[in-house]
């Protein structure tokens, strides 16, 4: 399957003067780190490389299934593959984390795989990413803060925030304060054991023009789940450029 996307990735005008042994290679290494394979018949195989001008993706479906070395150990029906150049990484993350936020959805899933054509495909997924590219001229941004006391979802909003186009994101491991509180003899008798519960900070500064479809998902969380909570703030200047 590696060899066949090689194939395919090398026959595009954007992987013409890359090596198809080199995007093989590539591929299988990153198999080799951790099957990409994640569980409900799902695969992404992807890797960076050199010389490739942009972004090859592409799906590929089986009708009974294949041996992917998946997590779960089921069969793979439903696999998309991304080769992109080493120097977008970002990007490159983003995609990751749209298409397997995607992917998760069953509904979605059973869209793809009914397909029949390749167009039909593609309208699925790009209706689906709900984050439509704005080009402001006047260039606004929000942070959010997003406080998180519940370990299930922590992956599941990351992943989320990371879809984002021009999203920066940072993570602050944090304790509640009743762990500091407790190591004070002032307010030792008033816990009876020091527990250190789960509690992580994400602030992310993205534009303003995608807060509030990413407002209407958080929120479809907080419905599910507790544990998470956020606020929105309105920045009045934002210069500069940082990393994920």
């Amino acid at each position: 399957i590696l060899k066949e996307i090689a194939h395919l990735v090398i026959n595009t005008e954007e992987a013409k003067n890359c090596n198809e042994k080199k995007i093989y290679k590539e591929l299988k290494q990153r198999e080799k780190t951790a099957s990409t394979g994640f569980g409900d018949g799902i695969a992404i195989p992807h890797c960076s490389i050199a010389n490739i001008t942009d972004f090859v993706i592409g799906v590929i479906t089986f009708s009974s299934g294949v041996d992917f070395n998946s997590i779960d150990g089921s069969k793979v029906n439903l696999l998309i593959f991304i080769v992109g150049p080493q120097s977008k990484r970002n990007e490159h993350i983003r995609y990751l984390s749209a298409l397997s936020s995607i992917l998760k959805e069953k509904e979605n899933r059973k869209k793809i795989l009914n397909s029949s054509s390749s167009d039909e495909v593609k309208r699925i997924l790009l209706s689906q990413h709900g984050f439509e590219e704005h080009k402001d001229k006047e260039c606004k941004y929000n942070q959010f803060n997003i406080f998180i006391q519940n370990a299930d979802i922590f992956d599941d909003v990351l992943e989320l925030l990371t879809e984002i186009e021009e999203s920066y994101l940072t993570v602050v491991e944090s304790n509640t304060a009743s762990s500091y509180l407790y190591q004070k003899p002032l307010f030792a008798n008033l816990w009876e054991s020091e527990e250190k519960s789960f509690s992580r900070l994400i602030v992310a500064i993205l534009k303003k023009s995608v807060a509030n479809e990413l407002i209407r998902k958080i929120n479809k969380k907080i419905e599910k789940h507790s544990g998470l909570a956020f606020s929105v703030q309105e920045i009045m200047y934002f210069n500069g450029e940082i990393d994920l």
